[in-house]
């Protein structure tokens, strides 16, 4: 039976520990993290979004931006109402995103 080690030209790479594994799966998401937050896709490269989905991400972030603007101005039951249309906000915004 062929194994790598028999294979004199390399050998063969050593099994990865789970310490080692968890080392490059933190490494992967906190690099991916910072190109989402970049405004990039997690690979890195620009996202190809269309023009409308680019004008709702703009119209989204200035609404967004509208009330908290005037979040101090609104009695605490409509900064409840608020807050709800936030969430759901967000919600779209993640699937635009």
């Amino acid at each position: 039976m062929w194994k790598p080690a028999y294979n004199l030209t390399r050998s063969a790479q050593p099994a990865l520990t789970a310490k080692r594994k968890s080392q490059m799966r933190n490494r992967w998401k906190a690099y991916a993290e910072r190109n989402t937050l970049a405004g990039l896709t997690t690979r890195g490269e620009m996202p190809k979004r269309k023009l409308e989905e680019r004008l709702a991400l703009a119209d989204l972030d200035a609404l967004a931006a509208a009330i908290q603007a005037e979040w101090h101005n609104l009695t605490p039951r409509l900064q409840t109402a608020m807050l709800k249309l936030e969430l759901s906000l967000s919600a779209v915004r993640k699937k635009l995103f």
